[in-house]
């Protein structure tokens, strides 16, 4: 699923997430409620059954369900909001049952969105720069609008020992910065003479594909590079 796909299947499960409440959806997705059947006679009747307390709902609460699922049953579309929903649920392994933590997702991807829209207004044109410490072998990444001055500065503050590994321009430099720090994050750590926390460990080959440049970088990083139009 893209992302594009992914964000309208979020936002029609945040559009059906009143009729969702109306279902009740807290006790049918909670495991603790048992569906059973009731049979007095010829008579029969679906009704929940708590698993801990062996207490069963009330009628009133029932019928609220009832009426919810009735209402959700005939919503518009419903085939196409169940599919998106088992999509995503699928994506997730399974591990999410309620539609909150869908809706929780859609906030993230507009902050994305929005982040994204932000870019486009300003100029943030610029370099994203790789260094590496002769002394220990650690990668700096950095951004600026001025390579040749920013490397310069670097040098004279570690007595030039510092070798430059490459460089990429960005439309969005902050943006390609701050995904190239997400994507070594577990490699990261803060250099004691500067307290600079833009450093890295970096393996071997995680070097070469700097040093390689853009053939070899992450397809989401270079995206983010490009000017949106």
């Amino acid at each position: 699923m893209s992302y594009e796909e992914k964000v309208k299947a979020i936002r029609k499960l945040k559009k059906y997430q009143k009729d969702q409440k109306k279902v009740n959806g807290s006790l049918l997705l909670n495991e603790a409620w048992e569906p059973i059947f009731l049979k007095k006679g010829e008579e029969s009747c679906l009704t929940f059954l708590h698993q801990v307390t062996g207490k069963m709902i009330e009628k009133e609460e029932a019928l609220s369900i009832m009426k919810g699922l009735l209402r959700f049953v005939s919503l518009k579309d419903i085939d196409a909001f169940i599919q998106d929903y088992n999509v995503l649920h699928e994506e997730k392994d399974g591990k999410v049952t309620d539609l909150q933590s869908y809706c929780n997702e859609l906030q993230k991807l507009e902050k994305e969105e929005l982040l994204n829209i932000k870019m486009k207004k300003k100029d943030d044109k610029g370099f994203v720069y790789f260094l590496q410490d002769s002394a220990d072998g650690s990668v700096k990444i950095g951004k600026t609008k001025d390579i040749k001055e920013r490397i310069k500065k670097h040098q004279q503050d570690f007595n030039y020992r510092l070798e430059e590994l490459g460089f990429i321009f960005s439309y969005y430099h902050s943006k390609t910065e701050k995904l190239f720090h997400d994507y070594f994050e577990s490699k990261q750590f803060t250099k004691s003479e500067t307290g600079d926390k833009e450093w890295f460990h970096l393996s071997r080959q995680e070097i070469m594909m700097i040093v390689e440049g853009e053939s070899s970088f992450p397809q989401h990083i270079l995206n983010s590079t490009k000017m949106v139009i």
